[in-house]
Formats: C-alpha cells, sequence, structure tokens
C-alpha cells in the first residue's frame, strides 16, 4: 500500500441516537445472534451513546474489506465511501498485523495512538483465537487469545469514550469475524461497558476469553478460556 502524509480529516462529534443513526444501528444489531450460557458473565448499562458518525464510518469500512477468503481492505473505497483518514490508517495497521493486504492509499501518520498501542500488545500470546461461526440460536462467537483480550478491552475502553471504533473493528475482522457484523458486536458490547470482560479475564487460566454477541434483550457475555 502506499502511504502518504497529509493532514487527517476532523472526525464528527459524538451524539445521541437519533432518526437516520437509529435505523441503521436497528440494521447493524439485527445480524446479531447470541451465546449466553450459565456462566456468563454481564453488567448494567453504563449509558454508551452512539453517534451516526459511529455506524457511518464502520459500515464504510465494512464495504471496502473483501470475505475472510480474500482478506484485502480498499482504503480508497473506503474514502470514497465516508471513512476519515484516521479510521482508514487504524483500521489499516490492526489488519496488517494480522497478515492482510490493504491497497489503495493509506496516510500512516493519521493512526492515532489507541491502534499503534494494539499492535504493541501482540506478544507472547496463550489461548484460543478466531471467529467460531454463526449458530442460530447461538449467533456470533469468538475467541480472543491472551494477547487479544488486552487488546480488545483496552480499544473498548477507547470505544466507550467515543473513538476508536476502527481499530476495534478491524481487530474482530482480523480474526475473522465478518467485517459487516463487528460494528454491531463492537457497539452492543460497548453498550454494557467493558467490566465484564476484565471479569471474564480475570477467571480465565490463560488470560484469553470467549465472547458472545447478545441481541437485545440479551445482552453481551463472555467466559474465561
Amino acid at each position: 500500500m502506499n502511504h502518504e502524509t497529509t493532514t487527517p480529516r476532523e472526525s464528527s462529534p459524538r451524539r445521541g441516537i437519533t432518526g437516520t443513526a437509529a435505523v441503521a444501528l436497528l440494521a447493524l444489531l439485527s445480524l446479531l445472534g447470541t451465546a449466553v450460557p450459565a456462566s456468563a458473565t454481564t453488567v448494567d448499562s453504563p449509558g454508551f451513546e452512539v453517534s451516526e458518525a459511529h455506524i457511518l464510518e464502520g459500515e464504510a469500512l465494512a464495504s471496502a474489506t473483501s470475505g475472510s477468503d480474500e482478506r484485502v481492505f480498499n482504503a480508497d473505497a473506503a474514502r470514497k465511501l465516508g471513512a476519515s483518514e484516521s479510521a482508514i490508517a487504524d483500521y489499516s495497521l490492526v489488519l496488517e498485523s494480522y497478515g492482510w493486504t490493504v491497497t489503495g492509499s493509506v496516510v500512516s501518520t493519521a493512526a492515532t495512538d489507541e491502534a499503534r498501542s494494539v499492535i504493541d500488545l501482540s506478544r507472547a500470546c496463550s489461548g484460543a483465537s478466531g471467529y467460531t461461526g454463526y449458530f442460530p440460536p447461538i449467533g456470533f462467537q469468538f475467541a480472543l487469545n491472551s494477547c487479544q483480550t488486552s487488546q480488545f478491552i483496552a480499544v473498548m475502553g477507547v470505544i466507550v469514550a467515543g473513538g476508536g471504533l476502527a481499530t476495534g473493528i478491524a481487530l474482530l475482522t482480523g480474526i475473522g469475524v465478518p467485517a459487516g457484523a463487528a460494528a454491531g458486536i463492537l457497539v452492543a458490547i460497548a453498550a454494557l461497558g467493558t467490566g465484564f470482560l476484565g471479569v471474564c479475564q480475570a477467571f480465565s487460566s490463560n488470560g484469553g476469553i470467549y465472547v458472545n454477541s447478545g441481541i437485545p434483550p440479551v445482552p453481551p457475555s463472555c467466559w474465561g478460556q
């Protein structure tokens, strides 16, 4: 991929759900299934607000991402669909760390510190990793090894604070979760908060966890590996 230096575009301000944003969110969440075993851990919602910008950017990144077989992300296509330079840079950086191919122009200097820190956490990993599939009525399930669990918890904290969605989508897409479903999964978990992920990690024998997407009214859940 070509790397160039330009001035990153400013991201849209964070705001609550109204109109088109609500419809888009419901469309994303309608893709999700649920997997909630008796031992799963959940917590109450801290009141996370999803912005229309969050949703539209996630859709743009997903539309420019090939299936898991090709493992290619087209940065130019994402840009044409409205993705910001920082989102493209974050998404590309994390996907490349998983061995994906990125085509088109990427402003590497636009990558955020959060995305770079995710890469730095990839050291001496243990545990299972990967997308396990969609099994009605179980839904989307994926495993995160010890490194990815720490990455995921860190990224989810940033998303809850209003940013980092592109990095989170890339992390899930990189392990095989369908790109079109990744944004909805992250939004659902962000609405719940990140505390339950840490609890699952604490009870894991190797630092890795399994995460279940959940679908309202059933929240996302997880358990230690």
